[in-house]
């Protein structure tokens, strides 16, 4: 048999079986009291029986048993699925506490990925850690998406035709590139959904947290275990997001109002992107039907429903009755299939990547980059659009104190590792614009002696970009390093404003300060630091987690002064003293021993900065 034709059998057998047993899983969830009631919180208006997920479920383990071969990832991704359904199922019955659930989750997790699921594309930081970084960004993703799913299923169909989407566009390209277990699980995915979708659009069953937390599990595994090669990394993690973009875009935006509006979290409610996008297609059918335009002619109409539209996707999350919900019918899915469409669109562009990256070198250098970037732009003015929900005082301070900590976390990081820190400045600029743009709602900067120099500053460097010998590689430093930098400063002036907020950062230098000290002495007498294995270099000089004593030399002459300024002018916190006292001395030692004598120089004016 064909490779196109096991597909195809596949895609077959689990739609049938997904289709037939939809109908008796309702009737037996019925029976077994697994009903979903109407709540404040829930846009159904009668109850509704569940276990619409083990359709899909035994639909997916039915087909891959009479057509595919299953490796031993894949027996670890059916088990962890297995799993979490069982978890999902004992949440519809009872309602599991949220941290219970998790940690269900992360066992299921952590069976897939005993069983050989993981990235491959995370190279060894060679930082000492109780997990390898590629196993712990693994189980970051499937608890993420997996997640994401479960928020997704809010509206009739929307979860598992969005699942169906994915799966297509993962198994297409699986097939593209020849990979047949990943092409049968994904079309084997991919039918479940689609049998499932009929009775759960007409309001007969819901797929349930069984259902939801299945399929982003089983969607998030397919796009570990996938060999989504091309010649460029960038293309390669791009086509994973862009096929998963929708419901991580609904995921993101979701935990931001919740925490905007100091609500938690893991509670349901209408704030979905769906629920707001159900919304302005009600509003603008509204507008239309009370400027009363029938007889207008369709270029008007065409212009006055794109206006009204708008206008509805501005309204507040939560100024929504229930009777005005259960009133939309055929309009909330019609908002379904365009969502529908959204994932469509971002799916062609992943499979355009794949497509061009295997046929053009432009495509190759270019076009990855610019497919993320449009649906990147694309996807924030959805949401600045949407509009948010109202703004407590505790979402204010969240924001603020995650963006505190992505400050601190850089600068622990500083001296030893190269991802932490572009890891946390990109949280601490992405947490500064939200708030700016949609808290603040104003990019105006903060009115600094330095605004001056730095507008020069950023003038004379693209100036300078005119006589690159490398115009990409200079044009990406200024972008990627410049701009970052100068976004920082700003994040940092807007942010610690407080006496508190400044002594946070100064713990972080000063734990930074410490573990280095600690790293100095244990390379020097063992002969390798423990953050990165790096050897002493001859003459016993010390490096630390830098490369070279250079570089340890210049990070040392840039803290010593502080720790030493802390230690003499620093009179009430006697604790904070004697800290400071003691480190100096490490810090100073840990100078002398890189054998520097610039950094000795330099640290014997380092008086004059007091």
């Amino acid at each position: 048999m064909s490779a196109f034709a096991t597909v195809l059998k596949t895609l077959i057998i689990s739609f049938l079986f997904s289709y037939l047993a939809t109908p008796v899983m309702a009737k037996l969830a019925i029976k077994m009291n697994f009903i979903d009631h109407p709540s404040g919180k829930k846009v159904h208006v009668r109850p509704t029986p569940l276990m619409g997920g083990l359709a899909i479920y035994f639909a997916v383990i039915i087909a891959l048993w009479l057509t595919a071969r299953v490796n031993e990832v894949m027996i670890g991704v059916l088990i962890g699925g297995t799993v979490i359904m069982v978890i999902g199922l004992i949440d519809d019955k009872i309602r599991m506490m949220p941290r219970l659930k998790l940690l269900g989750q992360l066992a299921a997790a952590f069976i897939a990925v005993n069983m050989g699921l993981n990235v491959v594309f995370i190279k060894n930081l060679n930082i000492t850690t109780p997990l390898d970084p590629s196993i712990l960004f693994t189980l970051i993703w499937l608890l993420a998406i997996t997640n994401a799913f479960n928020l997704l299923d809010n509206m009739n169909g929307l979860a598992a035709g969005i699942a169906a989407i994915s799966a297509f566009f993962f198994g297409t390209i699986a097939f593209i590139h020849g990979d047949m277990p990943v092409a049968i699980l994904s079309f084997a995915l991919m039918g479940g959904c689609l049998g499932f979708l009929r009775r759960n659009f007409q309001g007969k069953i819901f797929m349930g947290d069984s259902g939801s937390l299945f399929l982003g599990f089983m969607l998030a595994s397919i796009a570990v275990m996938g060999s989504w090669k091309t010649p460029r990394l960038s293309t390669s993690l791009a086509i994973p997001v862009l096929i998963l973009g929708y419901p991580i875009f609904d995921m993101i935006f979701v935990i931001i109002t919740r925490i905007l509006g100091g609500e938690p979290i893991y509670k349901g409610g209408k704030d979905h992107t769906s629920h707001r996008f159900a919304q302005a297609v009600m509003e603008s059918i509204r507008g239309l039907r009370s400027r009363k335009i029938r007889s207008s002619r369709g270029i008007k109409v065409l212009a006055l429903t794109i206006w009204e539209f708008i206008r509805g996707l501005k309204k507040r999350g939560h100024d929504r009755a229930a009777d005005r919900l259960a009133n939309l019918g055929l309009k909330k899915k019609r908002a379904v299939f365009v969502l529908y469409l959204v994932g469509f669109i971002l799916g062609s562009a992943a499979l355009g990547m794949t497509l061009a990256g295997r046929h053009s070198n432009f495509a190759i250098n270019y076009f990855d980059i610019s497919i993320m970037t449009v649906a990147f732009i694309l996807m924030a003015v959805f949401a600045r659009s949407l509009g948010m929900v109202t703004i407590s005082g505790r979402g204010i301070y969240t924001i603020d104190n995650l963006i505190l900590l992505s400050l601190c976390i850089l600068i622990i990081g500083l001296p030893f590792s190269n991802s932490v820190i572009e890891v946390a400045a990109s949280a601490a600029i992405i947490l500064w614009l939200i708030k700016k743009v949609f808290i603040l709602r104003s990019l105006k900067l903060e009115n600094t002696p330095l605004n001056k120099p730095i507008l020069f500053y950023l003038i004379f460097v693209a100036f300078s970009l005119i006589n690159s010998q490398f115009l990409i590689t200079s044009l990406r430093g200024f972008f990627f390093k410049t701009i970052e930098h100068f976004l920082l400063f700003f994040v940092i002036v807007e942010t610690v404003r407080t006496k508190k907020d400044l002594k946070k950062i100064v713990f972080a230098i000063l734990i930074s300060c410490t573990i280095i000290g600690i790293n100095s002495l244990w390379q020097y007498f063992t002969g390798y630091d423990f953050l990165r294995g790096y050897p002493l270099c001859s003459l016993k000089r010390l490096t630390a987690s830098f490369k070279f004593p250079n570089g340890l030399a210049g990070w040392l002459v840039t803290v010593i002064p502080l720790s030493i300024s802390l230690v003499i002018f620093n009179t009430k916190e006697k604790l904070w003293k004697i800290w400071c006292f003691f480190l100096s001395l490490l810090l100073s030692a840990c100078l002398f021993l890189t054998f520097v004598r610039g950094a000795w120089l330099a640290t014997r004016c380092a008086p004059t900065r007091f």
